[in-house]
């Protein structure tokens, strides 16, 4: 893999500052929302829908790993997992699949909104530690996620020196 001139592997205080200071940007930004948002009579909870989709698309997930978790236990012949993948697995990653294209256009409006997509941020994410470099866009979302949900985000070096998430 190609190396940058800089190393950007290691955080420095400017840059651990500026995604420390991401979920107080966040609230921030929340807290510059008209205030008709909160107006007498609206919704007390505004982001209520985005909330409940995003634990609706976490619940689907669980039930996909469920039945690959119980494939695995059961040790399927290839010809029984190759049934079932399309018959109960592959309806349930279509169901995530059209939830996150509508949850991606919904906008949050409070914290808990915000922390409802970094849930899913951080479960769909393949930046997870080991599976990416800290310069590559999806692990400065990860790092973002992380921050909102309160998590570390620990990068590390791998076996051969280079970075990873």
């Amino acid at each position: 893999m190609p190396k940058a001139e800089h190393d950007f592997t290691t955080p420095t205080p400017g840059r651990r500052g500026l995604l420390g200071g991401a979920a107080a940007l966040v609230a921030a930004y929340a807290a510059t929302l008209p205030p008709s948002a909160y107006a007498a009579g609206s919704d007390p909870d505004p982001d209520a829908a985005l909330i409940a989709l995003a634990a609706e698309i976490l619940a689907v997930h669980a039930e996909a790993d469920r039945i690959h978790v119980e494939m695995d236990e059961r040790g399927l012949p290839w010809s029984e997992s190759g049934r079932i993948m399309p018959e109960q697995i592959h309806p349930l990653v279509d169901r995530i699949h059209d939830m996150e294209e509508r949850l991606a256009t919904m906008r949050a409006t409070t914290l808990d909104g915000f922390r409802a997509k970094a849930r899913i941020v951080q479960t769909f994410s393949n930046c997870s530690p080991g599976f990416a470099d800290p310069w590559q866009d999806d692990a400065m979302g990860w790092s973002l996620a992380n921050d909102l949900l309160g998590v570390p985000s620990v990068w590390r070096p791998d076996d051969d020196g280079e970075a990873v998430a």
